[in-house]
């Protein structure tokens, strides 16, 4: 145990830069390097469709991740032959797919999707060899997985991804081949945990929240997702000065509590 309780310290992310990085991308970041309890947080930061130097997109968006690599760095060379080589409609999402098989088999640990707001360490989650979360109490989701290296679920994904994979078919090894093989995993069904609000009501992240963010804790809840690509879908775009602009909204006062621990994105979205 002592063994999977140090893999679940560290965190793998994912990121493809096609533009200026999202707010609620850098905002989730600094979430998962401040309060989820990771000792060690490794970035594969892939710039190479847009003209924007690395290192600038580095210190410019991701300030608080421990590594952040490109993925000619991240991958073995089998491995970044085949994630080279994925393409059409659906690039982004296959490689984020790929990445997060491989990073997990290979190595072991947490990976997290980069709309994933923090509340509070993850580690308590971790109880065997794996952790997965379901965002529906049904369908299994990848957004949040752990673990341990070499896990025999994630090795038959690696090997068999090139053969399953299709450039304009969404999610074939994605949420969906996790829940084909949903008898390999340790399921977390509370959908709470992770999915507090569900993507059909993803407007109530935006509107006024009585309540503080410390009310969560009485829901069991350990993160709260952004539902980045339907914020994309819906042309939702937030500005630095939303916090200021919108104190009232769970958005807002989660930023706000993530100011006072140590996020450093989120002290500066407060100042």
């Amino acid at each position: 145990m002592d063994s999977l309780l140090n893999l679940s310290k560290t965190c793998y992310l994912f990121w493809l830069v096609r533009g200026d990085v999202p707010l609620y991308v850098t905002v989730s970041v600094s979430s998962l390097c401040a309060v989820a309890g990771f000792d060690e947080v490794i970035m594969c930061l892939d710039v190479s469709e847009v003209d924007m130097p690395f290192e600038f997109v580095r210190e410019t968006y991701f300030p608080e991740v421990t590594q952040v690599v490109t993925p000619q760095e991240f991958f073995e060379k089998e491995a970044f032959s085949i994630y080279s080589s994925l393409h059409g409609r659906y690039e982004v999402v296959n490689k984020a797919d790929f990445f997060r098989i491989y990073a997990l088999y290979r190595f072991g640990g947490f990976y997290c999707d980069t709309d994933t707001l923090a509340l509070r360490p993850f580690q308590p989650l971790v109880t065997g060899s794996s952790y997965i979360s379901s965002e529906d109490g049904s369908h299994l989701s990848n957004g949040i997985l752990f673990t341990e290296k070499g896990h025999k679920a994630l090795e038959f994904m690696y090997k068999n991804f090139t053969n399953r994979w299709q450039p304009n078919t969404f999610n074939l090894v994605g949420s969906q081949w996790f829940t084909e093989l949903e008898e390999y995993f340790l399921v977390d069904w509370n959908r709470n945990h992770h999915y507090y609000i569900s993507w059909q009501e993803w407007k109530k992240l935006f509107s006024p929240f009585s309540g503080e963010v410390e009310d969560l804790f009485t829901r069991e809840v350990f993160s709260v997702h952004l539902w980045g690509t339907t914020l994309r879908r819906n042309n939702f775009y937030l500005s630095p000065d939303y916090v200021r602009e919108r104190p009232s909204t769970l958005f807002s006062k989660i930023v706000q509590f993530l100011s006072q621990k140590d996020s450093v994105i989120c002290k500066e979205l407060c100042q």
